[in-house]
């Protein structure tokens, strides 16, 4: 794994207010559904991105959802497209690194018929993880700070990414959680049903036994 060059502190410091306000929102988050398109408006809003999604993995290296809240038809299908890129998913890391792509019209890996129009032209990407699990890769677009994105970014968007991570699995434990808890509580209706109907039912049957012996002792 290579290591960065550290960034100026001036650099850190104009996003590291933001990087604190966006921690502080995901761990708050525990519904899953309201966390996942909340961590990529943090991101973008982190590393001062045009573009964000995050492209959600099924347990494994493929892609299940993309997740692209407030973009347009057309940045959604060209962001869409480098997502799927296998040159793009291999240039990222299984690592808690991020990867910074520029220039991407210019760039040999990325040929024109995959680039329609040139709505994306720098990159920033990272493997959302928790431990040995990954759970989505976030992928910036077009820094709106700078020409592209900076070192500064990266290491922002690391930071961000091992806490949305966390929170990711924090939310699917509370979800789990809430799906046992709900598991149980039906279980024991069920039981308490059963056991109700149970009863009615020896009730009846002692009252058809009464009746049996009530007609006999009467002839």
């Amino acid at each position: 794994m290579s290591h960065l060059e550290p960034p100026s502190s001036t650099e850190v410091e104009s996003g590291l207010y933001r990087l604190v306000e966006a921690n502080r929102a995901v761990v708050a988050e525990l519904t899953l559904d309201v966390l996942l398109p909340q961590i990529v408006d943090a991101a973008r809003q982190i590393v001062q991105a045009q573009y964000a999604a995050l492209d959600v993995l099924a347990g494994d290296p493929t892609p299940q959802q993309l997740i692209h809240p407030n973009m347009d038809e057309p940045a959604v299908a060209a962001l869409e497209e480098l997502t799927r890129d296998p040159r793009l998913l291999t240039a990222l890391p299984d690592t808690s690194q991020a990867r910074r792509l520029s220039n991407l019209p210019a760039d040999p890996s990325f040929t024109p018929s995959r680039l329609p129009e040139p709505l994306i032209s720098s990159v920033l990407a990272i493997s959302m993880r928790s431990n040995s699990s990954t759970y989505g890769n976030l992928y910036l677009a077009n820094s709106t700070g700078a020409p592209a994105f900076t070192v500064a970014d990266e290491y922002l968007l690391t930071a961000f990414a091992a806490t949305a991570g966390i929170a990711v699995e924090n939310a699917r434990r509370y979800a789990e959680a809430r799906r046992r808890h709900d598991w149980s509580e039906a279980s024991a209706d069920i039981g308490h049903q059963l056991l109700a109907s149970a009863s009615d039912l020896s009730v009846l049957e002692l009252r058809r036994r009464a009746g049996r012996r009530s007609g006999h002792l009467g002839r």
